[in-house]
């Protein structure tokens, strides 16, 4: 692999970038050494070991290694368009990221052309000192890529077990529902709002229309299904706070309200993507 090195400036300007997976945090032996207060101890250290000139550090908590769209990331990004740091330091190359070709872009094109200096600490990548050791970058970007492809394999189909064996595996329960504390598969009403859901459909055998519904909602100030949803206020998917014809329909039309479970309804198009795609309705899955 070819790399340009960066010429060496008077001083260092170091920037430090941390993240942390879902996954990661999921995985017992890894919580611990991945953790972003070890990250950070860890940078922190190496950057007093150097004596470069720390600057700030950038931390993606809860963010997948192959999706680039961070806000940590996207600050570290600005702030390297600015001047403001010349120097980035990780603890390891899937820290960065795991999609092979992003990180790939980012490690040997946006970098020199911006005249970082990049340092991944485990892997001993500096693309200021011509080493053996950056040639290998390449075939450690493929195996993150190949490792969060075979993870996300992995989860489909443990997923789709539990699903086969009646578990709920949504991320969030339909409106006035709870997860079992105490099998985290199994729903059981929501005391709050089990009551709402059936104050909705008792409205509608009584005759009354969804707009009027929805606004006798809106009156008596009950939360929406999305703004339960939203717990993180930092949270990109948008909410809507007030209850429309569209999100009362909705609940009347939702079959979990009638004792059938309908998951699986939608899929990635990818295990990079964010998008989805709505699968046939045979290939639903009911219990």
């Amino acid at each position: 692999m070819y790399n340009t090195l960066i010429k060496t400036p008077e001083f260092y300007k170091a920037g430090i970038y941390i993240r942390l997976s879902e996954a990661d945090e999921g995985k017992a032996y890894e919580s611990d050494s991945e953790s972003v207060l070890n990250q950070r101890n860890m940078l922190m250290n190496f950057v007093k070991e150097k004596g470069f000139i720390f600057v700030g550090e950038y931390v993606d908590d809860g963010y997948s290694g192959t999706d680039f769209d961070r806000p940590g990331f996207a600050s570290m990004i600005e702030d390297i368009k600015n001047k403001v740091i010349n120097l980035v330091i990780v603890k390891d190359l899937s820290r960065l990221g795991r999609d092979h070709i992003m990180t790939g872009y980012y490690v040997e094109t946006f970098f020199p052309e911006n005249g970082i200096r990049f340092i991944s600490m485990q892997e001993g990548y500096d693309n200021a000192v011509n080493q053996a050791s950056n040639d290998s970058s390449t075939f450690i970007f493929a195996c993150n890529d190949y490792y969060s492809k075979q993870n996300s394999v992995k989860i489909r189909n443990v997923l789709n077990d539990k699903r086969r064996n009646g578990k709920f595996i949504g991320s969030m329960p339909s409106y006035g529902y709870l997860r079992d504390p105490e099998d985290k598969g199994h729903l059981i009403p929501d005391p709050e709002y089990a009551p709402i859901v059936k104050k909705i459909f008792d409205m509608a055998y009584e005759g009354k229309g969804l707009s009027g519904i929805a606004t006798y909602l809106n009156d008596n100030k009950i939360k929406t299904p999305s703004s339960l949803k939203r717990k993180n206020p930092h949270a990109r998917n948008k909410y809507n706070p007030i209850w429309t014809v569209s999100s009362v329909k909705k609940i009347l039309k939702n079959q979990m309200y009638v004792g059938d479970m309908v998951q699986s309804v939608q899929t990635k198009v990818s295990y990079k993507s964010k998008k989805k795609k709505t699968l046939p309705k045979g290939n639903w899955g009911y219990c």
